[in-house]
């Protein structure tokens, strides 16, 4: 098995190790950037290479250093090509591993290259988030105004209605589960006031369960289910007292 280290140094302190692994007539790139520190590395310690250094390292700066790296994600060819001039520049047995490396002298650029078209989707999608969560807070207060007054008001309970599933609808767009899950129990809560119990009940019933289901459970959410089920059942007795 061959196996070909990839030294990126930053003012003499080792910063990036990238391993470029053949075996069985393939190539395989490893990177060990988030496993630290990497002085003591089990991949470095492994190919015994604590102590070399290269004497004549590559200098190159962050952007060519990325398509490097790129480079060597997408193409067998260049990896193989790597292997080749590295194990011409030393060589280390151990375990019957060959072992090829180099190193990089990693500079400041005298210019980064930014990617512009990712900064301006991610500006664009802040924004647009930024203004659904505000749009979100006015429904959450108008939707209020009208649920306190769908006990009284079978217009205002549908009128809360609505603006709950305008806030389910925002809710599915940002991609937030739990707030889409309220919503739903506002809906329920409308429903409940128009005299639609069975809808309420299974509304109510769903998302209990769902919420239940979550890794972190949102205890307000649950309370929330509890306070519309008493509710729902204290509207459901005084229906059937009614009709006695």
């Amino acid at each position: 098995m061959r196996v070909c280290c990839l030294r990126v140094f930053v003012d003499g302190e080792l910063w990036d190790c990238l391993l470029i692994v053949k075996h069985n007539r393939k190539y395989v790139l490893y990177t060990t950037v988030d496993r630290l520190p990497f002085s003591v590395s089990a991949e470095l310690c492994s190919l015994g290479l604590n102590g070399a250094r290269d004497p004549m390292p590559v200098v190159m700066d962050a952007n060519c250093l990325e398509c490097v790296i790129k480079a060597l994600e997408n193409s067998d060819a260049l990896k193989r090509s790597v292997v080749r001039q590295m194990n011409s520049v030393a060589s280390v047995d151990n375990n019957n591993i060959m072992v090829g490396f180099n190193d990089v002298q990693l500079v400041t650029p005298d210019k980064y290259r930014l990617p512009y078209t990712w900064c301006e989707l991610y500006e664009k999608t802040d924004t647009e988030y930024r203004e659904l969560e505000n749009i979100m807070a006015w429904l959450s207060t108008l939707g209020g105004a009208f649920s306190s007054l769908g006990d009284q008001t079978e217009h205002c309970a549908i009128v809360a209605g609505n603006i709950s599933l305008q806030q389910l609808r925002i809710a599915m767009r940002i991609g937030d589960p739990l707030t889409a899950a309220r919503c739903k129990l506002y809906a329920a809560i409308s429903l409940m006031q128009r005299g639609f119990y069975k809808q309420a009940k299974l509304i109510v019933q769903n998302q209990y369960t769902f919420i239940k289901s979550q890794l972190v459970v949102d205890e307000r959410l649950i309370k929330m289910c509890c306070g519309i089920w008493t509710k729902l059942r204290y509207e459901w007795n005084r229906k059937k007292y009614l009709k006695k």
